[in-house]
């Protein structure tokens, strides 16, 4: 599931914690934003910020410095990594809490065709 806000957290689509945890990957909460104008992030702050936010299973969290492509062949910057703590409901009556690695990068300015 997307979201429109990449600073933004969508819920964890159900079954994605099972499936990673059966296919030994990491839950991975990824932001991606295209980089405003800094007149534009100035007069507007946060709310100039535009991309996605999604959950990805992977093997390890990627590094400030590296580079993520898109499904649409973009290319976007590594430029932030944070761990965050998040409930799970592994039933009914059982919450547990996930250590995840959030992930943001940010839309490199000039794409080869």
């Amino acid at each position: 599931m997307k979201h429109s806000n990449p600073n933004s957290v969508p819920p964890i689509p159900p079954g994605l914690v099972e499936y990673a945890q059966k296919s030994g990957q990491k839950l991975i909460h990824v932001s991606l934003a295209n980089k405003p104008p800094i007149e534009e992030l100035m007069a507007e702050g946060m709310s100039a910020i535009e991309g996605e936010t999604f959950w990805a299973v992977a093997d390890f969290a990627p590094r400030i410095g590296e580079f993520i492509r898109t499904q649409n062949g973009k290319l976007c910057r590594i430029t932030f990594v944070a761990h965050s703590v998040l409930p799970i409901d592994l039933d009914r009556e059982t919450r547990a809490f996930m250590l995840v690695p959030w992930v943001a990068a940010v839309l490199e300015e000039e794409q080869s065709p």
